[in-house]
């Protein structure tokens, strides 16, 4: 199951105060458009998408808007994804304007396709991107796996085909909502940061990325492939992911001691147990030096996750919750 994030600002006010502003801009002086953060570009498009003209038509087509691009094709992966891991161009698809006539969905899956290929070729290069450095590794890792299906014949070669489509949309999903959260942060600290315990702990781009691609997602996982599957869990916030386990971070360290050699912390929701990784080094924001950057926050399955519980203490944190002390 596909999450989608909310780009509007906290009131109807502030949504009509900044949907003006950017539609003035788009009037006035289109170029500015190409230069905004991505979630003002999302902001924009995503309300673009639902206004009509006095006729109730579409007042703007995001199909014939280039700055709209990327978009587009994130809303074009919301549409034909399904539930079984694919992606369905023969599925009834709607909008905001009902269900999409069958001349016009043929351009989206032009689009979609022709959208693909692009993002196809930026996965095999990174270009000094700070969300492909990251992405680039993932994909490699996650299609191996998925290729030793293909050659242990457990798929066959159409599924296989099939498969890698709906992965390449996942991570193109990914991207997109990991630019939507750090692309207006500073390129020196795409982070989410806290001090705690005396030491600079971060949630980035690495963070983001890595929780979301190996640990949900549940039908690109599936075969034993990837890492194991979190559980929709109160604890997390889909939308707000990396401050969601810096909040994890602090409520353990309410009851124990972090330090530089901490490794992994222990936690156990509605009866499931969970490990996050921990790495103490150099990150390279602005000018604090080594920190912790949170790497890892999975469901324990495994014996050597599950190992890790033997002998601990529980605590009531919060309910079911188990600290570790390192």
């Amino acid at each position: 199951m596909l999450y989608c994030r909310s780009a509007l600002p906290n009131s109807l006010v502030e949504c009509n105060v900044a949907m003006q502003r950017y539609l003035q801009m788009f009037a006035t002086d289109r170029k500015k458009i190409a230069k905004l953060k991505w979630h003002e570009k999302d902001f924009l498009f995503q309300n673009m998408r639902s206004l009509m003209d006095s006729q109730g038509n579409r007042a703007f087509d995001l199909l014939d808007i280039t700055e709209a691009e990327d978009y587009v094709m994130y809303n074009l992966i919301l549409m034909f994804a399904s539930n079984d891991g694919s992606i369905n161009f023969k599925k009834e698809i709607k909008d905001y304007y009902g269900i999409i006539p069958e001349k016009r969905k043929e351009l989206y899956v032009n689009r979609y396709l022709s959208g693909m290929e692009r993002w196809s070729k930026l996965l095999g290069n990174s270009g000094g991107n700070p969300y492909l450095t990251v992405l680039n590794p993932l994909y490699k890792m996650k299609h191996e796996e998925l290729e030793l299906l293909y050659l242990n014949n457990i798929i066959d070669m159409d599924d296989f085909q099939e498969r890698v489509l709906y992965m390449k949309s996942m991570f193109f999903h990914t991207m997109y909502n990991a630019r939507v959260y750090f692309d207006e942060m500073p390129q020196n600290s795409k982070c989410v940061h806290e001090v705690i315990n005396g030491l600079d702990v971060y949630a980035d781009i690495y963070t983001y990325c890595h929780v979301l691609i190996r640990h949900y997602y549940p039908q690109m996982n599936i075969d034993g492939i990837g890492g194991t599957l979190n559980s929709n869990i109160k604890a997390i916030e889909m939308n707000d992911l990396p401050v969601s386990l810096l909040r994890l971070v602090r409520l353990h360290s309410e009851f124990s001691c972090l330090t530089p050699q901490t490794q992994y912390l222990l936690y156990e929701f509605e009866g499931e147990k969970y490990i996050m990784w921990l790495k103490f080094k150099n990150l390279g924001y602005r000018d604090k030096g080594k920190g912790i950057r949170i790497c890892s926050f999975y469901k324990c399955i495994h014996p050597r996750d599950l190992d890790r519980y033997v002998s601990k203490t529980p605590h009531d944190i919060i309910k079911n919750l188990i600290t570790v002390y390192t």
